[in-house]
């Protein structure tokens, strides 16, 4: 073994040692423990040697969240490679886009699932057809993944939408002065669902039971105003045939 080798080995030991210390002593301290605030306070204590460990580890930081999805899932890797998709399946070489979303409760507002718009120093036009090009890049055959994560790092919601579907969705978003679109993740206070990206992701469902087809009136609701509080009257949409 190179001494280089050999150091960086003992240096991913000596930070696994520190964070198996630590776990301990957040056993002892809080199992059972119900108090939100000495929780978070652990968990803080926590985050910087997890980095430690994890990051020689995994390099891409940002692309732990694939990982943890893609382990969860049978045939699917994630794709080292900085552009395009982020998972493929292998043997079939079907792309998936996966999207993070860690929702925090606020007053103010809530958070939002991000695609990259594009810039608009292309021209309308030509702005349209390389964000559809970059799209079936990186959703051919697989599609999109939206998970919602909770504070602590917990997925809650799963939302997808199919190769065909994101073609078409993306085909009729408005692009305005942004480089990015965003589909808002604000849960409602009456009923707790994210309505902005749950009908998103439900006219989704009812595009692929048609077949691939939503009507004209449909698909302005699918990007009308949402309201991000019911008031406990739900929302109504089509029926997934």
């Amino acid at each position: 073994m190179k001494a280089s080798t050999n150091e960086q080995v003992k240096d991913l030991l000596k930070r696994a040692n520190e964070l198996c210390l630590l776990l301990g002593e957040f056993h002892e301290l809080f199992v059972g423990c119900e108090d939100e605030a000495a929780i978070d306070k652990a968990s803080q204590l926590l985050k910087v040697p997890m980095c430690k460990l994890v990051g020689p580890i995994v390099g891409d930081l940002t692309k732990v969240g694939e990982i943890v999805y893609a382990a969860g899932c049978q045939d699917v890797e994630v794709n080292s490679a900085v552009r395009g998709a982020d998972l493929k399946v292998n043997g079939s070489g079907d792309c998936i886009e996966h999207k993070v979303c860690t929702y925090k409760e606020t007053k103010k507002g809530g958070s939002a699932i991000t695609f990259s718009a594009c810039s608009q120093n292309l021209g309308k036009t030509a702005r349209r057809k390389k964000l559809l090009e970059d799209m079936e890049r990186k959703t051919r055959g697989g599609g999109v993944v939206m998970e919602v994560k909770n504070h602590r790092g917990v997925t809650t919601n799963t939302f997808t939408m199919s190769p065909r579907y994101v073609m078409e969705f993306f085909a009729r978003i408005p692009l305005g002065s942004s480089k990015t679109y965003s589909i808002m993740v604000k849960r409602c206070p009456s009923c707790k669902v994210f309505h902005r990206i749950d009908k998103v992701h439900h006219y989704g469902q009812v595009f692929d039971a048609r077949d691939g087809h939503l009507s004209e009136d449909e698909w302005k609701s699918v990007f009308k105003p949402t309201r991000t509080n019911c008031k406990g009257v739900a929302p109504v949409y089509p029926e997934i045939a």
